[in-house]
């Protein structure tokens, strides 16, 4: 058998016969439960497509999530804020090749379909519907392996969609890196491209999680002059602070965030995002944003529910939308967060609150289960 592992402790051991590869990952194999770290084969990569040695990934609460409550076949592999290096491409891959640094991205690009050709959104026809299905080229056992968003990054290796292997410099550490994957990009493309925050904007982010605390960040690139954050957790506010956050409100001493938003901000606000997921939060920063130019921008993703709106919310200029994984293209504008981060203007290592092996991925998820840190990267 032929090792082409690294330095890292990552193995992708090639199967003499039958073609694939095996390696460890993270199965879940029954719902609420620990992963469990076994051998999954994995297939090589047919056209269009490239194997990534995986060297860190980030534990995103949507991976929490799928564990508690699946929504797709088990076994599955999760995880999507990944980064490591291309190994090998399929047939007919452009842009990519073996050696290259990548960041995985949920989102593909075909550059053909309705969507990508129209550029009004970055949602592709190539995309899983509701990111979880049959994609992903894992078996274990004999059966096929589900994974999130066609990744499944909890794996020392994954085959996926050249266009979701975004190329980047190589300058950056991975365990930085792989957070533009999701976390970043959600976040940084919420201020910077869905809301397109304007130099001198006053702004509030509801919700200092590691995607808010990104907001934070793209606000701050945009040039907004108020930055307002908002948490139940005191002790978000230091990392907010050195972030760009420039005042903080306790949500839980407030009898009304609005009011407190507005007395703050001297005025209405010209942006506010919603990072918790809070349909009582959503009519708070509505209440909070100016009627004729604000923009409520919701980034925390929330189950089905009603929202209740006058006519005059809306009616004079006001507007709400969302901002899938930030309104961002892979290929087009991770590079250009890359260099953002490599130049000093992004800190992602203050978001980095615990970093863990592979072999105990587990605690990763025991300590967001109790709310403890911001970010937990797993390195290989």
């Amino acid at each position: 058998m032929q090792n082409h592992g690294s330095a890292s402790g990552a193995r992708i051991v090639r199967r003499p016969h039958g073609g694939g590869m095996t390696v460890r990952a993270a199965l879940s194999l029954r719902a609420g439960e620990p992963l469990v770290l076994e051998e999954v084969k994995l297939e090589d990569p047919q056209a269009g497509e490239v194997l990534i040695e995986m060297r860190a990934v980030g534990l995103c609460h949507s991976d929490l999530t799928s564990i508690d409550h699946p929504t797709t076949s088990l076994p599955a592999i999760y995880g999507h804020e990944g980064a490591g290096v291309v190994v090998r491409c399929g047939p007919g891959v452009e842009g990519v090749a073996p050696g290259d640094h990548v960041v995985t991205f949920c989102l593909p690009h075909c550059g053909r379909c309705r969507y990508c050709a129209a550029g009004r959104t970055n949602y592709c026809e190539d995309a899983q519907p509701g990111f979880m299905g049959s994609g992903g080229r894992f078996s274990y056992g004999g059966r096929h392996v589900s994974t999130f968003g066609g990744l499944g990054a909890f794996a020392k290796a994954l085959v996926v969609k050249a266009s979701q292997a975004v190329r980047v410099r190589r300058d950056i550490p991975f365990e930085q890196l792989c957070l533009l994957g999701c976390g970043g990009a959600t976040g940084i493309g919420a201020a910077i491209r869905v809301a397109d925050v304007r130099p001198g904007s006053r702004v509030a982010v509801l919700g200092l999680g590691g995607v808010g605390l990104n907001v934070v960040q793209g606000a701050r690139l945009k040039g907004a002059q108020t930055i307002i954050g908002v948490d139940l957790d005191s002790g978000r506010e230091e990392v907010s602070r050195r972030l760009g956050m420039t005042h903080f409100i306790d949500a839980s001493a407030v009898s009304s965030l609005a009011d407190s938003l507005r007395d703050i901000a001297g005025g209405d606000l010209d942006d506010v995002f919603e990072c918790v997921g809070s349909l009582a939060l959503v009519s708070e920063a509505i209440k909070s944003c100016d009627t004729y130019s604000g923009r409520v921008t919701l980034v925390g993703y929330m189950q089905p529910g009603d929202l209740t709106l006058r006519t005059t919310d809306l009616f004079f200029g006001r507007r709400v939308g969302g901002a899938f994984l930030g309104g961002l293209v892979g290929v087009r504008d991770l590079p250009r967060l890359a260099d953002h981060l490599a130049n000093g203007d992004l800190n992602f290592d203050a978001l980095i609150s615990c970093r863990l092996p592979f072999e105990r991925i587990n605690e990763g998820f025991e300590l967001m289960r109790r709310g403890g840190g911001v970010r937990t990267v797993v390195t290989f």
